[in-house]
């Protein structure tokens, strides 16, 4: 008989001076990624090709109005796979816990958009039940959604993205570790 071994995380924790750093890297789906890049090449080569008759130029205003208007959403197609490309394979999602404050950083590889919260303002951190896993096999959907949330004054903050069950419980025990005020308790609530 045959045993499935345990899976390992995919974050790692790091503990310093200052505080703690979770790092998640982005799921990296292997066949979505191999379709968007060579769907990628053919509409790269498309829009070169229309790029290159639009700057020919026409005299029928139709089909130079067509292309200006295809053109731009090109353009919008390009930048969604790029990104989402570029997440899948650079992507790394940071929760840094310091001193009264939480950082969640999203990383593609040097761009990194981050939003600090005050522990005072956080209250009911927990795993986020609308955005785990609901196909039979337990795998993550492709949306890559967050797997945990925390209310933050009249609002949630969503963050873990791509983290499955098991994943996201291990993250919220760290946390509950490092800040024990977030979490409801009969004590605390």
């Amino acid at each position: 008989m045959e045993i499935e071994q345990p899976g390992s995380a995919r974050f790692t924790v790091h503990r310093n001076s200052d505080g703690l750093l979770i790092d998640i890297p982005a799921k990296r789906q292997w066949p979505v990624m191999i379709f968007l890049a060579v769907w990628l090449t053919g509409w790269t080569l498309g829009g070169i090709g229309a790029v290159a008759a639009f700057l020919v130029g026409n005299d029928d205003p139709v089909i130079i109005g067509f292309l200006g208007l295809w053109l731009i959403g090109w353009a919008i197609g390009e930048a969604v796979v790029v990104s989402t490309l570029g997440w899948m394979i650079f992507g790394h999602e940071r929760i840094i816990v310091t001193a009264g404050f939480v950082t969640i950083q999203l990383v593609v590889y040097a761009i990194v958009r981050k939003k600090s919260y005050a522990v005072a303002h956080i209250r009911n951190l927990e795993l986020n039940q609308t955005a785990l896993p609901v196909r039979g096999n337990g795998r993550q959907d492709l949306t890559g959604r967050p797997s945990l949330s925390f209310d933050y004054g009249a609002k949630t903050v969503n963050f873990g993205r791509g983290l499955d069950k098991a994943e996201a419980r291990a993250v919220i025990d760290v946390l509950k570790k490092a800040i024990p005020s977030v979490f409801k308790t009969p004590e605390n609530s």
